[in-house]
């Protein structure tokens, strides 16, 4: 109606010949109208680039920044680990087969060094703490183009490299197929390794269960090193998926060295091993994060369906006091496989006490990733962003965890001062597919893996 009245205001204008007086203030409208919109578009591209940009100012307080995105010439980073002193970087390369070194003395500026081939697909790799060897975990590769099967797979093996000229100088065979993950213990003597032995993912539980070795260094002759296997016994622990199938994942030692935490990634399960004994002395359930999702791909991200996953956690980490586990809850199964209507992974991370106890559950991960422009809608009805790497330290006195997303591509840190609340400090993109998380605490860095384009990020952390 007022369109009408605006026309007949024009006409009755022309007719006493102020046509131009109406031009002019119909032009002017659509000039503010259009200066309008394009304030509008201008503030929205703004805003984006302020969210994704990871060297901009943000609301977190510039925890992070990053100080290069090194390329691999081709090859895929997926685990990390430095040297004692912090400046060589030692990393996997499975679909290569190759161990890689770099030189980050200059972080904004690192060096390739040598890549050593090795048969078989290195899975996980440590550094010795007295800077004398790096040990990486080889799986045995199937060659199904002369027929081979999964059951044609030989037992996995580690090798040793001399870190001072990178060379290749010992093997030593495991007690177990299809090593996954390793760890070294505080004083360099014992290697805990997670024999997870993925016959068919499709298909679980397989017919030859998974295990823990333990592996004694000999530092002078590291091919007598001694390796111990250790049963993982699920008989009677509820809420696990598959009882005859430990399916170890990650494994990690306390800051002691007295314990060591191992992830049963598809049994949605934990198992502490006492060091000194060989022996697991508690299992318990990772139980069901519940909170607000989208569950629904349709290019609108909306955080409003209620959700109930298995936790399913991939990486984990003790706390640096040793008293709590911090968990990133992967998933690695599917939607209701088991038939309970529950998704697979907790979209998120969590923290547990030493008896199994849930201390924290994060809910907000999801929504902080729409919000900074990184929530995978293609993801939705699978499981989220994906919480995979994480790394615990101290700095300056403050505790912090850093959480990597795989889908998500992003990095999150945390302020555990109140271990039952959190603080979120930073948030940073990362390159694709974030996999390992390092932190070298006397540095002040912290670093990802990106399998998905190749790239290791090197972030500078100021601190809590």
């Amino acid at each position: 109606m007022a369109k009408e009245r605006q026309g007949l205001s024009c006409a009755s204008f022309g007719k006493v010949n102020m046509g131009w007086f109406c031009f002019v203030s119909l032009f002017v409208g659509m000039m503010k109208r259009f200066l309008l919109r394009l304030l509008c578009v201008a503030f929205a591209i703004l805003s984006m680039l302020l969210l994704v940009d990871g060297r901009s100012a943000s609301a977190l307080g510039n925890s992070f920044e990053l100080l290069t995105r090194y390329n691999i010439r081709g090859s895929v980073a997926e685990i990390l680990a430095a040297s004692p002193d912090g400046n060589i970087l030692v990393f996997t390369n499975a679909g290569d087969s190759q161990i890689g070194f770099i030189d980050i003395s200059n972080p904004e500026s690192p060096i390739p060094l040598r890549t050593i081939e090795v048969r078989g697909e290195p899975t996980s790799v440590t550094i010795t703490p007295n800077g004398q060897y790096a040990i990486a975990a080889v799986l045995d590769k199937i060659d199904v183009n002369v027929g081979e099967t999964i059951a044609d797979q030989a037992p996995g093996t580690l090798v040793f490299i001399r870190l001072s000229n990178q060379e290749l100088v010992a093997q030593v065979p495991l007690l177990g197929i299809g090593p996954d993950s390793v760890d070294i213990s505080p004083d360099g003597y014992k290697l805990v390794v997670a024999i997870e032995d993925e016959e068919d993912v499709d298909h679980l539980p397989g017919n030859r269960p998974g295990a823990i070795n333990f592996v004694t260094i000999d530092y002078d002759n590291p091919a007598h090193s001694h390796v111990t296997p250790v049963s993982i016994n699920l008989a009677g622990v509820a809420g696990l998926n598959y009882v005859e199938d430990p399916q170890p994942e990650f494994v990690k030692f306390s800051p002691t060295g007295e314990m060591v935490a191992v992830t049963l990634q598809e049994n949605n399960a934990i198992a502490l091993i006492d060091v000194n004994t060989e022996q697991v002395v508690r299992i318990f359930s990772a139980g069901i994060s519940n909170h607000l999702a989208d569950l629904t791909e349709n290019r609108k991200i909306r955080l409003t369906e209620a959700f109930a996953g298995r936790r399913e956690p991939d990486a984990i980490a003790f706390t640096a006091d040793g008293n709590y586990l911090i968990t990133a809850n992967e998933g690695d199964t599917k939607y209701a496989t088991f038939g309970d209507d529950l998704w697979s992974g907790g979209r998120g991370w969590s923290i547990f006490d030493l008896q199994g106890n849930v201390i924290y559950d994060s809910e907000d991960v999801e929504l902080l990733a729409a919000q900074k422009g990184r929530y995978p809608d293609k993801r939705s009805k699978n499981r989220g962003v994906e919480m995979e790497g994480v790394a615990v330290g101290n700095h300056s006195d403050c505790p912090v965890a850093f959480i990597g997303a795989e889908r998500g591509s992003f990095l999150v840190a945390y302020d555990l001062s109140n271990i039952r609340t959190p603080q979120l400090i930073g948030f940073m993109p990362t390159g694709q597919s974030p996999e390992g998380v390092l932190f070298i605490p006397s540095r002040g860095l912290v670093l990802t893996a990106n399998e998905g384009d190749g790239t290791v990020d090197i972030f500078q952390f100021n601190g809590c």
